[in-house]
């Protein structure tokens, strides 16, 4: 970010108020991604998130304006909150109940993770090529997700239904 509201003259509040923006478009598509997945599947549901998050990714190093930015914004805060829920429904869906929890725990891991990791790598490649070009090449992942998303022809092994007593 400070390569950004350097570029673009922004100020530290703009720049906070923009990511603040990110986090309640993802937080607001929670409820209705999970909605989404019980009704269409997570695996489509997802696969638009993909499609969303990475053009949002790419259309981020086009920006010129504060407009362009807040948009951008709230374009990735939309398509990376389609993933969360139906990430954890296809977990339910595509695990039988002695793996769910460690395959949640993987799945968990990579969102703590990437945040610890992602900053130094791309720091490191806006320094060298500039702050547009870590959008660009943070787009490549999610193509390459698409195309083989969309070529993806695996059976699922869905889980044995089973039910949950509460007391």
């Amino acid at each position: 970010m400070p390569f950004i509201r350097k570029d673009l003259g922004l100020s530290h509040e703009v720049i906070g108020f923009a990511s603040s923006l990110f986090f309640l478009a993802y937080t607001g598509m929670q409820i209705p991604a999970g909605i989404a997945a019980d009704k269409w599947g997570p695996k489509i549901v997802m696969g638009v998130s993909i499609v969303v998050f990475t053009f949002f990714s790419f259309l981020t190093g086009t920006i010129n304006s504060l407009a362009q930015f807040i948009a951008v914004r709230l374009g990735l805060g939309l398509g990376e909150g389609l993933h969360f829920s139906p990430s954890i429904r296809a977990i339910g869906d595509w695990f039988p109940p002695q793996e769910k929890g460690r395959a949640t725990a993987f799945f968990t891991t990579s969102w703590t993770v990437a945040p610890a990791i992602i900053p130094v790598v791309t720091a490191f490649i806006a320094a060298a090529w500039g702050w547009r070009m870590v959008f660009y090449l943070l787009a490549i992942p999610g193509i390459v997700g698409i195309i083989f998303s969309g070529r993806a022809r695996a059976k699922l092994h869905l889980a044995q239904p089973h039910s949950c007593i509460l007391p």
